[in-house]
């Protein structure tokens, strides 16, 4: 995950890993959350709340290609 504006991780980063790992999935953070998103319970949160999300997708796709393949 980035941030749009996180001098700790830049977005050349993401183009970086992108480029270098094309499956892998990485998001940009929008919603102004700063690096240190932990420091804050409305980071936390979010940050929870989008992991949370990934883990359903993944779970969801992966549900639905198992049974696609019997």
């Amino acid at each position: 995950m980035f941030g749009i504006d996180d001098h700790w991780c830049p977005l050349q980063m993401l183009e970086e890993i992108s480029k270098q790992a094309p499956d892998i999935s990485l998001s940009i953070e929008r919603e102004g959350h700063t690096h240190s998103f932990c420091c804050t319970e409305a980071g936390s949160v979010w940050v929870a709340q989008h992991v949370a999300s990934l883990i359903k997708n993944k779970i969801s796709i992966s549900s639905k290609v198992k049974h696609l393949s019997f």
